[in-house]
Protein backbone atom coordinates (compact mmCIF):
# COMPACT_ATOMS: atom_id res chain seq x y z
CA UNK A 1 0.00 0.00 0.00
CA UNK A 2 1.37 3.40 -0.98
CA UNK A 3 1.25 5.85 1.93
CA UNK A 4 0.73 9.45 0.78
CA UNK A 5 3.26 12.06 1.87
CA UNK A 6 2.26 13.74 5.15
CA UNK A 7 0.20 10.72 6.17
CA UNK A 8 0.46 8.47 9.22
CA UNK A 9 -0.77 4.88 9.55
CA UNK A 10 -0.94 2.35 12.36
CA UNK A 11 0.50 -1.01 11.35
CA UNK A 12 2.19 -4.20 12.47
CA UNK A 13 5.51 -5.85 11.80
CA UNK A 14 5.27 -9.64 11.69
CA UNK A 15 7.62 -12.54 12.22
CA UNK A 16 8.10 -14.97 9.38
CA UNK A 17 5.69 -17.38 11.12
CA UNK A 18 2.90 -14.77 11.07
CA UNK A 19 2.87 -13.68 14.72
CA UNK A 20 3.34 -10.06 15.78
CA UNK A 21 6.84 -8.65 16.04
CA UNK A 22 5.67 -5.17 17.03
CA UNK A 23 3.00 -2.54 16.49
CA UNK A 24 4.17 0.81 15.10
CA UNK A 25 3.09 4.12 13.63
CA UNK A 26 4.57 4.83 10.20
CA UNK A 27 4.81 8.49 9.14
CA UNK A 28 5.63 9.50 5.55
CA UNK A 29 7.56 12.78 5.76
CA UNK A 30 8.78 13.15 2.19
CA UNK A 31 9.41 11.36 -1.13
CA UNK A 32 12.15 9.21 0.41
CA UNK A 33 11.71 9.82 4.14
CA UNK A 34 9.74 7.77 6.65
CA UNK A 35 9.62 7.67 10.44
CA UNK A 36 8.76 4.48 12.34
CA UNK A 37 7.43 5.23 15.83
CA UNK A 38 7.65 2.30 18.25
CA UNK A 39 6.48 1.77 21.80
CA UNK A 40 9.20 2.81 24.23
CA UNK A 41 9.95 -0.77 25.26
CA UNK A 42 10.38 -1.94 21.67
CA UNK A 43 12.70 0.72 20.21
CA UNK A 44 15.91 -1.29 20.01
CA UNK A 45 14.11 -4.49 19.03
CA UNK A 46 12.22 -2.77 16.20
CA UNK A 47 15.36 -1.04 14.95
CA UNK A 48 17.20 -4.37 14.80
CA UNK A 49 14.24 -6.09 13.11
CA UNK A 50 14.19 -3.47 10.36
CA UNK A 51 17.96 -3.58 9.98
CA UNK A 52 17.96 -7.38 9.58
CA UNK A 53 15.25 -7.31 6.93
CA UNK A 54 16.49 -4.57 4.59
CA UNK A 55 16.83 -6.21 1.19
CA UNK A 56 20.45 -6.38 -0.04
CA UNK A 57 19.59 -4.74 -3.38
CA UNK A 58 17.90 -1.72 -1.76
CA UNK A 59 19.64 1.55 -0.85
CA UNK A 60 18.15 2.41 2.53
CA UNK A 61 19.61 4.42 5.40
CA UNK A 62 18.28 3.55 8.84
CA UNK A 63 18.99 5.60 11.97
CA UNK A 64 17.62 5.72 15.52
CA UNK A 65 16.10 9.19 16.13
CA UNK A 66 14.69 8.41 19.60
CA UNK A 67 16.85 10.97 21.41
CA UNK A 68 16.18 13.62 18.75
CA UNK A 69 12.54 14.28 19.70
CA UNK A 70 10.26 14.75 22.66
CA UNK A 71 6.53 14.07 22.31
CA UNK A 72 3.55 15.88 23.84
CA UNK A 73 0.06 14.46 23.41
CA UNK A 74 -2.76 17.00 23.31
CA UNK A 75 -6.22 15.41 23.30
CA UNK A 76 -9.80 16.06 24.29
CA UNK A 77 -13.02 17.73 23.11
CA UNK A 78 -11.40 21.19 23.33
CA UNK A 79 -8.07 20.23 21.76
CA UNK A 80 -8.80 21.93 18.44
CA UNK A 81 -9.92 25.17 20.15
CA UNK A 82 -6.79 25.21 22.29
CA UNK A 83 -4.55 24.48 19.32
CA UNK A 84 -5.98 27.46 17.46
CA UNK A 85 -4.44 29.61 20.19
CA UNK A 86 -0.90 28.31 19.74
CA UNK A 87 -0.58 28.32 15.94
CA UNK A 88 -2.02 30.13 12.93
CA UNK A 89 -2.24 26.84 11.03
CA UNK A 90 -5.70 25.81 9.83
CA UNK A 91 -6.57 22.93 12.15
CA UNK A 92 -10.01 22.14 10.76
CA UNK A 93 -10.84 18.52 10.06
CA UNK A 94 -10.71 19.20 6.32
CA UNK A 95 -7.33 20.96 6.39
CA UNK A 96 -5.73 18.67 8.97
CA UNK A 97 -7.56 15.31 8.81
CA UNK A 98 -7.13 12.24 10.99
CA UNK A 99 -3.91 10.25 10.33
CA UNK A 100 -2.12 13.18 8.71
CA UNK A 101 0.91 15.22 9.78
CA UNK A 102 2.01 18.79 9.29
CA UNK A 103 4.99 20.95 10.16
CA UNK A 104 4.47 24.37 11.75
CA UNK A 105 5.69 26.61 14.57
CA UNK A 106 4.44 26.96 18.12
CA UNK A 107 5.76 30.38 19.02
CA UNK A 108 9.34 30.34 17.80
CA UNK A 109 9.67 26.55 18.08
CA UNK A 110 9.51 24.34 14.95
CA UNK A 111 7.39 21.20 15.50
CA UNK A 112 5.54 18.60 13.53
CA UNK A 113 2.23 17.14 14.69
CA UNK A 114 0.32 13.97 13.87
CA UNK A 115 -3.47 14.06 14.01
CA UNK A 116 -4.08 10.95 16.12
CA UNK A 117 -4.52 9.99 19.74
CA UNK A 118 -4.09 6.98 22.05
CA UNK A 119 -7.03 8.21 24.15
CA UNK A 120 -9.82 7.75 21.61
CA UNK A 121 -10.47 11.50 21.82
CA UNK A 122 -9.69 14.04 19.12
CA UNK A 123 -6.07 15.16 19.40
CA UNK A 124 -2.50 15.47 18.20
CA UNK A 125 0.90 14.07 19.03
CA UNK A 126 3.36 16.97 18.83
CA UNK A 127 7.01 16.12 18.21
CA UNK A 128 9.65 18.65 19.28
CA UNK A 129 13.42 18.69 19.43
CA UNK A 130 14.64 18.54 23.06
CA UNK A 131 15.94 22.14 23.05
CA UNK A 132 12.39 23.46 22.48
CA UNK A 133 10.42 20.88 24.48
CA UNK A 134 10.10 22.82 27.74
CA UNK A 135 9.19 26.02 25.91
CA UNK A 136 6.44 24.32 23.87
CA UNK A 137 5.09 22.63 27.00
CA UNK A 138 4.82 26.01 28.77
CA UNK A 139 3.11 27.66 25.78
CA UNK A 140 0.51 24.87 25.62
CA UNK A 141 -0.12 24.87 29.39
CA UNK A 142 -0.48 28.65 29.57
CA UNK A 143 -2.83 28.75 26.56
CA UNK A 144 -4.80 25.86 28.00
CA UNK A 145 -5.69 27.59 31.26
CA UNK A 146 -8.83 29.08 29.71
CA UNK A 147 -9.90 25.65 28.46
CA UNK A 148 -9.34 23.81 31.75
CA UNK A 149 -6.33 21.90 30.43
CA UNK A 150 -5.05 19.22 32.81
CA UNK A 151 -2.11 16.87 32.84
CA UNK A 152 -3.18 13.24 32.42
CA UNK A 153 -1.78 10.39 34.49
CA UNK A 154 -1.20 6.84 33.35
CA UNK A 155 -4.34 5.49 35.07
CA UNK A 156 -6.61 7.95 33.25
CA UNK A 157 -4.87 7.24 29.94
CA UNK A 158 -5.26 3.52 30.58
CA UNK A 159 -9.01 3.91 31.15
CA UNK A 160 -9.48 5.92 27.96
CA UNK A 161 -7.60 3.48 25.75
CA UNK A 162 -9.32 0.39 27.23
CA UNK A 163 -12.73 1.97 26.56
CA UNK A 164 -11.72 2.11 22.88
CA UNK A 165 -10.02 -1.32 22.85
CA UNK A 166 -6.67 0.32 22.12
CA UNK A 167 -4.04 -2.25 22.99
CA UNK A 168 -0.91 -1.98 25.11
CA UNK A 169 2.21 -3.88 24.12
CA UNK A 170 3.21 -6.46 26.70
CA UNK A 171 -0.29 -6.66 28.17
CA UNK A 172 -2.85 -7.07 25.40
CA UNK A 173 -0.49 -8.18 22.65
CA UNK A 174 2.94 -9.76 22.41
CA UNK A 175 5.06 -12.00 20.21
CA UNK A 176 2.63 -14.93 20.62
CA UNK A 177 -0.49 -13.44 18.97
CA UNK A 178 -1.49 -13.17 15.32
CA UNK A 179 -3.38 -10.08 14.03
CA UNK A 180 -6.81 -11.72 13.74
CA UNK A 181 -6.79 -12.67 17.44
CA UNK A 182 -6.73 -9.03 18.53
CA UNK A 183 -8.84 -7.36 15.86
CA UNK A 184 -5.95 -6.02 13.79
CA UNK A 185 -6.61 -7.79 10.50
CA UNK A 186 -6.94 -4.42 8.79
CA UNK A 187 -3.19 -3.87 9.10
CA UNK A 188 -2.37 -6.90 6.93
CA UNK A 189 -3.79 -6.75 3.41
CA UNK A 190 -3.83 -10.18 1.76
CA UNK A 191 -4.16 -8.68 -1.72
CA UNK A 192 -1.03 -6.53 -1.54
CA UNK A 193 0.93 -7.18 -4.72
CA UNK A 194 4.27 -6.36 -3.09
CA UNK A 195 3.62 -8.75 -0.19
CA UNK A 196 4.92 -8.35 3.36
CA UNK A 197 7.14 -10.25 5.76
CA UNK A 198 5.20 -13.19 7.25
CA UNK A 199 2.35 -12.96 4.70
CA UNK A 200 2.11 -16.67 3.82
CA UNK A 201 2.04 -17.72 7.47
CA UNK A 202 -0.50 -14.98 8.29
CA UNK A 203 -2.91 -16.19 5.57
CA UNK A 204 -2.55 -19.81 6.66
CA UNK A 205 -3.14 -19.08 10.35
CA UNK A 206 -6.07 -16.80 9.59
CA UNK A 207 -7.79 -19.61 7.68
CA UNK A 208 -7.35 -21.98 10.64
CA UNK A 209 -9.23 -19.62 13.02
CA UNK A 210 -7.45 -21.15 16.01
CA UNK A 211 -6.31 -19.63 19.28
CA UNK A 212 -7.65 -17.13 21.77
CA UNK A 213 -9.45 -13.92 20.85
CA UNK A 214 -9.43 -10.56 22.60
CA UNK A 215 -12.66 -9.62 24.37
CA UNK A 216 -13.92 -6.66 26.39
CA UNK A 217 -15.06 -7.37 29.95
CA UNK A 218 -17.11 -5.29 32.40
CA UNK A 219 -17.64 -6.07 36.08
CA UNK A 220 -21.15 -5.78 37.47
CA UNK A 221 -19.93 -4.30 40.77
CA UNK A 222 -18.64 -0.73 40.65
CA UNK A 223 -16.65 -1.06 43.88
CA UNK A 224 -14.61 -4.08 42.72
CA UNK A 225 -10.97 -3.44 41.79
CA UNK A 226 -9.87 -4.87 38.44
CA UNK A 227 -6.24 -5.17 37.39
CA UNK A 228 -4.37 -7.37 34.95
CA UNK A 229 -3.79 -11.07 35.72
CA UNK A 230 -7.14 -11.51 37.50
CA UNK A 231 -8.62 -14.96 36.66
CA UNK A 232 -11.54 -15.04 34.20
CA UNK A 233 -14.08 -17.83 34.70
CA UNK A 234 -16.61 -19.38 32.34
CA UNK A 235 -19.33 -21.36 34.10
CA UNK A 236 -17.20 -21.22 37.28
CA UNK A 237 -14.07 -22.66 35.64
CA UNK A 238 -10.93 -20.56 35.17
CA UNK A 239 -10.19 -20.18 31.48
CA UNK A 240 -7.76 -17.27 31.26
CA UNK A 241 -6.56 -13.99 32.81
CA UNK A 242 -7.43 -10.31 32.45
CA UNK A 243 -4.73 -8.59 30.36
CA UNK A 244 -5.63 -4.99 31.29
CA UNK A 245 -8.07 -3.57 33.82
CA UNK A 246 -9.12 -0.17 35.18
CA UNK A 247 -12.10 1.74 36.57
CA UNK A 248 -14.00 3.57 33.82
CA UNK A 249 -15.71 6.84 34.70
CA UNK A 250 -17.92 6.73 31.61
CA UNK A 251 -19.09 3.18 32.34
CA UNK A 252 -19.13 3.71 36.14
CA UNK A 253 -17.67 0.26 36.43
CA UNK A 254 -14.35 -1.62 36.27
CA UNK A 255 -13.59 -2.65 32.68
CA UNK A 256 -10.83 -4.63 31.05
CA UNK A 257 -9.61 -6.86 28.25
CA UNK A 258 -8.95 -10.59 28.20
CA UNK A 259 -8.21 -13.46 25.81
CA UNK A 260 -10.73 -16.25 25.44
CA UNK A 261 -11.29 -19.30 23.29
CA UNK A 262 -14.70 -18.89 21.65
CA UNK A 263 -15.29 -22.37 20.22
CA UNK A 264 -19.03 -21.86 20.26
CA UNK A 265 -18.77 -18.67 18.23
CA UNK A 266 -20.20 -15.32 19.32
CA UNK A 267 -23.22 -17.03 20.90
CA UNK A 268 -20.88 -18.46 23.57
CA UNK A 269 -20.54 -14.93 24.96
CA UNK A 270 -24.26 -14.78 25.77
CA UNK A 271 -25.05 -18.41 26.60
CA UNK A 272 -22.20 -18.91 29.08
CA UNK A 273 -21.82 -17.37 32.53
CA UNK A 274 -18.67 -15.27 32.94
CA UNK A 275 -17.08 -13.81 36.03
CA UNK A 276 -13.75 -12.53 37.34
CA UNK A 277 -12.06 -13.63 40.56
CA UNK A 278 -11.54 -10.47 42.64
CA UNK A 279 -10.13 -10.73 46.16
CA UNK A 280 -11.16 -14.36 46.48
CA UNK A 281 -14.72 -14.10 45.16
CA UNK A 282 -16.41 -14.31 41.79
CA UNK A 283 -17.79 -11.04 40.40
CA UNK A 284 -20.21 -11.38 37.44
CA UNK A 285 -18.71 -9.89 34.29
CA UNK A 286 -20.41 -9.99 30.87
CA UNK A 287 -18.11 -10.14 27.84
CA UNK A 288 -18.25 -8.59 24.39
CA UNK A 289 -16.27 -8.56 21.17
CA UNK A 290 -17.09 -4.84 20.81
CA UNK A 291 -15.38 -1.83 22.36
CA UNK A 292 -17.10 0.07 25.17
CA UNK A 293 -17.12 3.40 23.30
CA UNK A 294 -17.46 3.51 19.50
Amino acid sequence: MAIPVNSVIYSLMLYERGVIESDVMLAHHGPNSFMVISSISQTNRDHNHLKRNIRPNKTIWLSDATSSYGVLSLAGPKARDLSAGITELNLSGKAFPFNSLQRFNIGHAPVFAQQLSYTGEHGWEILITPDFAEYVFEVIMNTGLQFGLKLVGSEALNALRIEKDFLHWGHDMSHTEVPQQIGLNFTCKRGKSEGFYGKDAFIKRKAQRNGLFLCSIKLCEAEAVLHHNKPVLRNEKIIDLVTSGVFSQTQNSPIGLCFLSIKGGKTALTTSKYSVMVEGRQVPAPLSLKQFIA
